[in-house]
């Protein structure tokens, strides 16, 4: 199975490359490999788009594409010894309207 054009070890290849991926199928390609959900805000055009949405995850992480990668928006909780928090309930509403609110 050959993805946009390239074997299956060339393409995990760029994709694991930073430099090189960014884009929907990837994510979704992401979601379902580690079982959570992808909610991925992009500021230049106000686009919320969640990828695994209604598969019954436990995670969520929130992602920002900056106009050429995507990086993952974390917290920082401080009453917890600083420690940073990357995955959070898809149930949990505050973290989802702190993340909109950083757009």
């Amino acid at each position: 199975h050959h993805h946009q054009g390239m074997s299956p070890a060339n393409y995990v290849h760029v994709v694991t490359d930073p430099q090189q991926w960014g884009g929907g199928i990837e994510l979704q390609v992401f979601s379902r490999h580690f079982e959570m959900e992808i909610t991925a805000f992009d500021y230049h055009f106000l686009r919320e788009d969640i990828f695994g949405q209604g598969g019954g995850y436990k995670k969520r992480a929130y992602l920002i594409y900056t106009g050429d990668h995507y990086d993952v928006m974390t917290w920082r909780d401080d009453q917890k010894g600083g420690s940073v928090q990357k995955t959070f309930s898809p149930k949990d509403l505050l973290a989802w309207q702190r993340a909109r609110d950083l757009i």
